[in-house]
């Protein structure tokens, strides 16, 4: 059999292309849940995992496919730049 030419992900079911995956959203990604979350759901390669926080120090951005610094929730522009991110992103699942 030949090797696709897009990238896959082997799984239980079959092959798994990054247009199959679920798109999960991580908030807050630099504090202790979500480092457990981003390193569980990375584990499975089921996931498109997109990550954001307020600070650029993120132990595991290596394990996210996109991550996004962005402001305080308390910041007049948040709730634009988060309808972005969903947009963007095509979020299927958000962790705040």
């Amino acid at each position: 059999m030949e090797a696709p030419e897009k990238e896959y992900f082997v799984h239980e079911s079959g092959y798994l292309d990054e247009s199959e995956k679920t798109r999960i959203w991580i908030t807050s990604i630099g504090g202790l849940v979500g480092t457990y979350l981003t390193s569980y759901f990375s584990q499975s390669g089921k996931y498109y995992l997109v990550g954001s926080d307020a600070s650029d120090y993120i132990a595991l951005r290596g394990k996210l496919d996109a991550f996004y610094k962005t402001p305080l929730n308390s910041d007049p522009a948040y709730l634009e730049i988060i309808k972005k991110i969903i947009r963007d992103e095509n979020i299927d699942v958000v962790i705040p």
